[in-house]
């Protein structure tokens, strides 16, 4: 009797270790603020067109600005943010006076092993967090060239933000990056913040 109730137990007890997860790793948030912002633009002035259909036209014509962000504050840089407006001539389409300045925002990894969140609906366009969202390795990423803004085209896709996070992950540490749109076709770059616990989730916006 007393070894039939030792057997039981034992059982018990082998199940219960089986059932019992092993503790998660301790997120540890890592977390910069920018202070002053970041702001980069594209337009310096506008000038008025001779056509009294074009309006006010961007000065330069075509220019790029860049950011170059080291996430993990190894003097590497890690993702590189590309702001740029370019002119395109359709005189035959679209109405206006033909020329239209097309505005984009892209994001692009410089390490290898740097990777960008992905919409879910379009693989082409980057995917936007508010910070009710959960960034976590189950999304869906990539490691190449992405678009986060394109706009003021003519018969072309359009994809806007005015106040969003971007997904980031780096060496499977999980990361958000905050940015404002302003004029001129200016991006703020304000803060952000990885977990450098790898493969752990964090909230678009969670500072610790």
């Amino acid at each position: 009797m007393k070894k039939n109730i030792l057997w039981i137990a034992l059982l018990g007890f082998l199940i219960f270790s089986c059932d019992k997860e092993s503790p998660k790793p301790k997120n540890e948030i890592v977390f910069f603020d920018l202070q002053p912002d970041i702001s980069i633009t594209t337009i310096r002035d506008y000038y008025t067109s001779m056509n009294p259909f074009c309006g006010q036209l961007p000065l330069p014509n075509d220019s790029i600005a860049y950011f170059d962000l080291d996430l993990n504050n190894d003097s590497e840089i890690d993702f590189q943010i590309e702001v740029r407006h370019y002119q395109q001539e359709l005189t035959q389409y679209c109405g206006h006076c033909g020329i239209f300045h097309i505005k984009t925002i892209q994001i692009k990894p410089i390490n290898s092993n740097g990777f960008i969140s992905l919409d879910t609906v379009s693989n082409y366009w980057i995917r936007n967090y508010d910070t009710t969202q959960l960034i976590s390795s189950s999304d869906s990423w990539t490691n190449e060239n992405v678009t986060g803004l394109l706009t003021d085209g003519c018969m072309i896709p359009s994809l806007s933000f005015k106040d969003t996070y971007w997904g980031l992950k780096l060496d499977n540490m999980i990361a958000w990056i905050h940015l404002e749109r302003i004029g001129n076709n200016g991006l703020k770059i304000k803060e952000f913040a990885y977990n450098s616990t790898e493969n752990n989730s964090i909230i678009a916006g969670q500072k610790e």
